[in-house]
């Protein structure tokens, strides 16, 4: 196996944000392209990407391989990576190792790495039910709207209440992000924009609460990432779905029980 990607910094950062949900993820390598699916270490949220082979200046792939890697070494080695380099990664089924190599043709450099495969089996989630359901709501947001949002209200609390509100008494629906505290609460109300808040569709208003923590770490994909719609049912769990230029990353996140 032997591919190269066309710009190395998204999938760098996409390793990066991901290590904050998880310790060893399986990269699956296929005629596809690159994916992954996996639980996070506190099994409380399941992240998925799929590298689309307009990704690679090169991809050859002779067979389907899981490859179990350490996220904190991965991001260890892609700090001797320039954004600039080009990244190629091979492997064979002659060693337990994946080898790494970033080559900058203007400073003649070439760094090179091999990264030891883990024992870990490759748990994948079965989520066709969940991406087919019909959702209560349906948010299209800028990107980087939902970074400073989730910022905002998770430094008044650790639970985000997410509310849709629709009614006669309003000209446009509407979505609500609060927190409640023991020192106080806040409110941030969004109508649809161009610009922003891009388009809400309200088929069943929702209200539901999500942990902040979890929010923020999802938020974080929203730097490398072109556009976002994140779907939410009651008492189901809320989707992230980021595309980014290499591909899409989906982000699933129970809700909190309310008692």
């Amino acid at each position: 196996m032997e591919i190269v990607f066309k710009k190395a910094k998204f999938f760098k950062k996409l390793i990066e944000y991901s290590k904050d949900l998880i310790d060893i993820g399986c990269l699956k390598f296929n005629k596809n392209g690159i994916s992954l699916n996996t639980m996070d270490t506190n099994n409380c949220a399941i992240i998925t990407f799929q590298i689309n082979l307009d990704a690679f200046s090169k991809f050859k792939v002779e067979q389907e391989y899981v490859l179990p890697v350490k996220f904190e070494y991965l991001c260890k080695i892609f700090k001797t990576c320039n954004d600039s380099d080009t990244m190629t990664i091979k492997y064979t089924n002659l060693n337990n190792k994946i080898f790494f190599i970033f080559k900058n043709n203007d400073s003649k450099k070439t760094a090179r790495h091999q990264v030891p495969l883990l024992n870990q089996d490759n748990d994948e989630f079965d989520l066709e039910n969940i991406n087919k359901r019909e959702n209560d709501s349906e948010i299209i947001i800028a990107p980087h709207v939902i970074s400073t949002i989730t910022k905002d209200c998770s430094s008044f609390g650790q639970n985000i209440r997410i509310e849709t509100i629709k009614g006669e008494e309003f000209t446009s629906p509407l979505i609500k992000f609060s927190i409640d505290d023991i020192n106080g609460n806040a409110e941030f109300i969004y109508e649809e924009n161009e610009e922003d808040i891009q388009k809400i569709i309200i088929n069943n208003t929702i209200n539901c609460v999500f942990q902040s923590h979890y929010l923020v770490k999802f938020a974080k994909f929203s730097f490398i990432a072109n556009s976002l719609t994140i779907y939410i049912s009651n008492q189901q769990p809320i989707i992230y779905s980021y595309q980014t230029p290499i591909g899409i990353v989906k982000l699933y996140l129970s809700p909190r029980l309310e008692e």
